[in-house]
């Protein structure tokens, strides 16, 4: 019997020894890498130099190793391009059999770019919200040029949804006409443009819970997945950066960073600022899909007078106030959610968090329904085909999508001039 009781013993000693080497083997082996990355990204920087800018990209691309996010351009097939901004170009592309956007940024960037465009990756990386647009993969490359790779939105953004029939003589309409007298457009129905407002105000409350600003929230950086349901996602978090809190601050967040008309006053004089800059910028954004006009239409005056205007003479969009009218109650209640969002204090404006409880409250008396959208939604109501003539018309940029062609008319050349404003 001692015999037997000796030989369990051991065998059992065996059995811990054994256990306790798996388990010291599962905390100590690192984890299976991903084979989309396929260590492509991370040969780039081993034993080199980084240029100034590109400081904490191992560490970020060793995240992305193992999170599954780092991509092999190999695996692209790039077919044509489709967008052009003043951060890179965005091209049309195969990936593992779907069609993505593939945001491609130039090497040789400066220090200040640089650290932008590895901050702004980090940031996309890890949002997962129905209303933001998720980043699929990231091939970055101090050296040479770095890919970014996200859904299509075939729909297009959010100006082109909101003013495409104001721009057909060169899109003069969208950014002077005091009024809309057409009804051509697919977000000619408040409920649908109340719906993205919505949206685009819970893509925002789960931002500022992860003290995140985007710093420049326009119609141009959101992109529609429905143009029947009105189902927004937030985009380009190229500006994007984390809050932090003003006593333990030691930099004040760069000056003038946006644009101009949705700017926040103290960005625009400098100042320290939060999250409360895009509750500003959201103010301005709610007025406008309220009233389907542009802010300031009419009054003719350069992004730069509006921003001392906004700064000197509290100067705000007119008040979108909306006709009398069954539940106009309701939307005299977000005209003044607008205001209370572009208070000159920050501290006198709501959170997103108050902004979604109000909209929570009002809009279902609007008749404003949660229509469901899928996620991450490239192809929302039979909005994109896969040819093209389609593709044409679509595509993304920094600051959002390419807007529709505008003929050669001397209005489409002003047009573009305008469009390095806004």
């Amino acid at each position: 019997m001692r015999v037997e009781q000796l030989q369990n013993l051991l065998i059992t000693k065996s059995d811990d020894e054994h256990n306790q080497q798996a388990l010291k083997s599962a905390t100590t082996t690192p984890q299976k890498k991903s084979m989309r990355g396929n260590s492509f990204n991370l040969d780039i920087v081993v034993n080199k130099k980084l240029p100034e800018g590109w400081e904490e990209v191992s560490e970020l691309m060793r995240e992305g190793e193992y999170a599954g996010w780092l991509i092999n351009p190999s695996q692209l097939n790039v077919m044509k391009e489709i967008g052009r901004g003043s951060e890179g170009t965005v091209w049309k592309a195969k990936w593992e059999g779907a069609t993505v956007a593939v945001k491609k940024i130039p090497g040789g960037r400066s220090a200040k770019e640089a650290r932008a465009l590895v901050r702004s990756t980090e940031i996309s990386a890890k949002l997962r919200h129905p209303n933001v647009l998720p980043l699929l993969g990231a091939h970055l490359n101090p050296f040479a040029d770095s890919l970014l790779m996200f859904p299509i939105m075939c729909v297009g953004t959010m100006k082109s949804w909101l003013y495409n029939d104001q721009q057909q003589g060169g899109g003069i309409g969208a950014l002077f006409s005091k009024s809309s007298h057409s009804n051509k457009s697919k977000a000619h129905e408040y409920k649908k443009r109340l719906k993205a407002a919505w949206d685009v105000a819970k893509g925002m409350s789960y931002l500022e819970d992860m003290s995140i600003m985007h710093r420049d929230l326009k119609p141009s950086n959101i992109f529609m997945k429905s143009s029947e349901k009105g189902c927004a996602v937030i985009a380009d978090f190229g500006l994007s950066r984390y809050s932090s809190v003003k006593d333990n601050n030691t930099t004040t967040p760069t000056i003038c960073t946006g644009t101009f008309i949705y700017m926040a006053p103290e960005v625009i004089i400098g100042a320290w600022y939060d999250c409360k800059c895009d509750v500003y910028s959201f103010g301005v954004l709610l007025n406008e899909l309220l009233g389907r006009v542009a802010p300031y239409a009419g009054l003719y005056y350069s992004p730069q007078q509006i921003a001392q205007a906004v700064v000197e003479q509290n100067m705000r969009p007119k008040l979108f106030i909306p006709p009398s009218e069954k539940n106009s109650t309701e939307l005299m209640r977000l005209a003044k959610l607008a205001e209370n969002c572009w208070h000159k204090d920050p501290d006198r404006r709501p959170t997103f968090a108050e902004i979604l409880r109000e909209l929570d409250e009002s809009l279902p008396a609007l008749e404003v329904t949660q229509s469901p959208d899928s996620f991450p939604a490239s192809d929302c109501d039979g909005d994109c085909a896969d040819n093209d003539d389609a593709d044409e018309s679509r595509s993304h940029s920094r600051r959002g999508s390419q807007e529709p062609r505008q003929p050669t008319t001397l209005l489409g050349s002003i047009n573009k001039v305008l469009e390095a404003f806004f």
